[in-house]
C-alpha cells in the first residue's frame, strides 16, 4: 500500500492540502480526510481485500454519481479504480448510532429517505445490477468448506425466488447500516455513504438489511416498515431477510480468515451464525 503524503500528491486535482487525518481502517479500505483551502475531502485507499470480495469499483463510480445527483451520497472529485483510490467530497454532518434506531421519528426518517431512493430514475444502460448469487459463490469457493457451500446454496436458491426479477429493480444501496447514514448539518437531511454494493436490485433487500444488521425490535421494525409501506411478514422481504442473514455470514467468514481481522468481524460472525441455527 502507498504511503498516504504521496498518494495526495500524486491526485492532480488536489491542491494545498494543508494537513489529513485517519477516519478508519476497515477490512476492505482506509480513508482519510483531507484539508485545503477549498474545503475537505475524503480519500478512500483499498486493501487487498477488495480484489477478493469482487468489488466493482467502476460500477461504484457510476452509482455514486447518480447518487450524488440525487441528493443522497459524496460527489466524486477523483477516482482511479485501477489503483484502488477514490476521492469524494466530505458530507459535513454526523454519522448515526445505535442509540439513533431507538427514536421512531428517526426510522420513520430512513424509511422515507430509502423510498426516494427506490424511486430515483434508473438508467439500465449504465448503472450494474448487483448478483447476490455471484457474490455468494466467489464467497464459498474461496472458503472452500462443506458449511459455505450450503450456504451459498441457500443464497441462489432464494435470489432467485424473490430478487431475480428485473421489472422490480431499482437502484439500491445494500449495506445501510447506521455508520453509513450521515445526518447533515447543518438542515438535519440524511445522505448515506459506503456505496460499493450499490446497483440495481431488489429494494426489499435495502429494507432486510436495516432491519436485520442492527437488528430491530419487532416493534421498531413495524413502524420502520410502515413508514416505508411494506407489512410485516410479507414473502419476498421474508426472502431477503434471509439472503441478508447467508451473505453476512459467508462474508464474514471470508473477512475473518485474515489473521489480523478485528475481534468485532468474529463477533459478528458468531452472532449471525447463532441467529442462523436457532
Amino acid at each position: 500500500m502507498m504511503d498516504i503524503s504521496k498518494v495526495i500528491a500524486s491526485i492532480p486535482e488536489l491542491s494545498g492540502v494543508q494537513y489529513f487525518e485517519l477516519l478508519n481502517i476497515g477490512a476492505v479500505n482506509k480513508t482519510w480526510r483531507l484539508f485545503t483551502e477549498a474545503g475537505s475531502f475524503v480519500l478512500r485507499q483499498d486493501t487487498s481485500m477488495v480484489k477478493t470480495l469482487g468489488l466493482d469499483r467502476h460500477s461504484e463510480i457510476d452509482v455514486l454519481e447518480t447518487a450524488a445527483k440525487s441528493g443522497l451520497g459524496p460527489a466524486v472529485i477523483w477516482a482511479d479504480p485501477n489503483s484502488g483510490l477514490l476521492l469524494t467530497e466530505y458530507i459535513e454532518g454526523v454519522a448515526w448510532s445505535k442509540t439513533d434506531l431507538y427514536a421512531h421519528q428517526n426510522l420513520v426518517r430512513i424509511a422515507k429517505r430509502l423510498d426516494y431512493l427506490h424511486r430515483i430514475p434508473s438508467d439500465l444502460q449504465t448503472l450494474k445490477a448487483v448478483c447476490f448469487s455471484s457474490y455468494a459463490l466467489r464467497y464459498a469457493q474461496q472458503l472452500a468448506t462443506s458449511e459455505a457451500e450450503k450456504l451459498a446454496d441457500e443464497v441462489i436458491f432464494l435470489d432467485k425466488e424473490w430478487c431475480s426479477d428485473p421489472s422490480r429493480h431499482v437502484l439500491c444501496h445494500n449495506d445501510l447500516v447506521y455508520g453509513n447514514i450521515i445526518n447533515v448539518q447543518p438542515g438535519g437531511e440524511l445522505m448515506f455513504i459506503d456505496w460499493e454494493y450499490a446497483g440495481l436490485g431488489e429494494p426489499y433487500f435495502d429494507l432486510a438489511v436495516f432491519i436485520q444488521h442492527h437488528p430491530l425490535s419487532a416493534t421498531d421494525t413495524k413502524v420502520f416498515l410502515e413508514a416505508y409501506g411494506v407489512l410485516l411478514g410479507e414473502g419476498r422481504l421474508e426472502g431477503c431477510l434471509a439472503i441478508y442473514d447467508r451473505l453476512l455470514a459467508l462474508w464474514l467468514m471470508l473477512i475473518c480468515t485474515d489473521p489480523n481481522a478485528r475481534q468485532d468481524y468474529q463477533v459478528a460472525l458468531d452472532a449471525v451464525v447463532f441467529r442462523l441455527n436457532h
